[in-house]
C-alpha cells in the first residue's frame, strides 16, 4: 500500500523523506492524505488517489507513522463499508500492520482536486451539523473536473470513480496538450 502525504502531514508523522513514486499497480492500494485544521482542532482527508474517495478523520493525537496508520486505515475502513464495499476491507486492509511506502503526492491534479475537497470539508465541519463519515459522504458525492468521464470536458464524483474502479473497467478521458489527466494518470498527448 502507498500513503501519498503532504508536506505539512510527513513534518507532523515524522515519515522521513519522501519518494516519488508511480501510482500503485492496484490503484485501490494508493491512497494520499493532507492535514488541515479547523479552529483549534486538526484533521487528515485519505483519499483514494485514482478516484478521489475521500474519509475525514480526526487529527488529535496523530503524532507519528503508527498513530496516522491506525486513523487513515479505520477512516478507509468506515467509508468503503458505508458504501458497501465491505468485502474490499477484510482483503485490501486486511492487515493493517502490512507492508506501507509513504511518498510524495503523485501530481498537482490530485493535490489540486484534494485542496478543493479540503475546503469543502473545512466548511462542513466549522457549520458543526456533521459527523466525518458525514462529512466523507459529502467530498464522496462532489464534482470535481480532474474525474471527468467518458471523454468529457465535465466534472465526475469520486464515489462514482470508485465504483467504475471497483468495477475495473476504467473510461476513457480525452487528452490535450496537458496529457492525460484521467484518475490522477500523468501521460504524454499522442504525437
Amino acid at each position: 500500500m502507498i500513503f501519498r502525504l503532504s508536506q505539512v502531514l510527513n513534518a507532523k508523522v515524522k515519515a522521513g523523506a519522501l519518494e516519488a513514486l508511480p501510482l500503485h499497480e492496484n490503484p485501490l492500494l494508493d491512497w494520499s492524505a493532507h492535514s488541515f485544521p479547523v479552529g483549534r482542532s486538526n484533521f487528515i482527508l485519505v483519499s483514494n488517489t485514482g478516484s478521489l474517495l475521500s474519509a475525514v478523520v480526526s487529527g488529535k493525537a496523530v503524532t507519528n507513522v503508527t498513530s496516522f496508520r491506525e486513523r487513515a486505515f479505520g477512516g478507509i475502513r468506515e467509508c468503503l463499508t458505508a458504501l458497501g464495499h465491505e468485502s474490499l476491507t477484510r482483503t485490501l486492509l486486511a492487515d493493517d500492520n502490512g507492508p506501507v511506502r509513504f511518498a510524495k503526492t503523485l501530481n498537482r491534479s490530485v493535490s489540486g482536486s484534494m485542496n478543493e475537497l479540503v475546503k469543502i470539508a473545512e466548511f462542513c465541519i466549522r457549520e458543526g451539523e456533521l459527523t466525518l463519515p458525514e462529512v466523507g459522504d459529502r467530498l464522496n458525492d462532489t464534482l470535481l473536473s480532474a474525474l471527468a468521464a467518458g471523454g468529457s470536458h465535465g466534472y465526475g464524483k469520486p464515489r462514482e470513480a470508485f465504483r467504475v474502479m471497483v468495477g475495473g473497467s476504467v473510461p476513457s478521458a480525452p487528452r490535450s496538450e496537458a496529457g492525460d489527466r484521467h484518475l490522477g494518470h500523468e501521460q504524454p498527448p499522442p504525437d
